[in-house]
Parts: C-alpha cells; sequence; structure tokens
C-alpha cells in the first residue's frame, strides 16, 4: 500500500504539469489532468486524492467550477 499523499494536479499547459510533476513525485503519489472535465471525472472515479492543484484559467471548465462541482459532492466537499 502506497503510504504517499495523493496529489492531483490540473492545469491545460503541458509544461506547467510536468514542472510540478517533477519536483512533487518524490513527495507524493502523482496524478495529472490536462483539464477541468478529465480532473471531475478522474475524481469521480476515484481514489480520491488528498490534494488537488488546480489551475483557475483553463478553456473548458474554470478552476472555480471545478472546484464549485467538488463541493457539491458530499465525498468532496
Amino acid at each position: 500500500m502506497d503510504s504517499k499523499p495523493r496529489l492531483l494536479i490540473v492545469d491545460d499547459s503541458p509544461g506547467n504539469i510536468h514542472v510540478l510533476a517533477h519536483y512533487l513525485t518524490p513527495l507524493c503519489s502523482v496524478q495529472t489532468a490536462g483539464s477541468g472535465a478529465q480532473a471531475l471525472e478522474m475524481v469521480r472515479l476515484g481514489p480520491l486524492p488528498d490534494l488537488i492543484l488546480l489551475d483557475v484559467s483553463m478553456p473548458d471548465i474554470s478552476g472555480y467550477e471545478v472546484c464549485r462541482q467538488l463541493k457539491e459532492e458530499s465525498s468532496t466537499r
């Protein structure tokens, strides 16, 4: 069993994802999503991340909207 915290990085910029994942992978179990919709799907399918690093400005769904939708669900509130 992996005892590292689970981190989900959500950003539409592959470069940002690459840099963050590179530095954070030694500290935690990193998953990445390139869009808000992909992040919501990943969270719904589980396992739940312990922390989500969420870009605010994305073309499909803004980070604010992703956050709002996560707050509506009891499992991610």
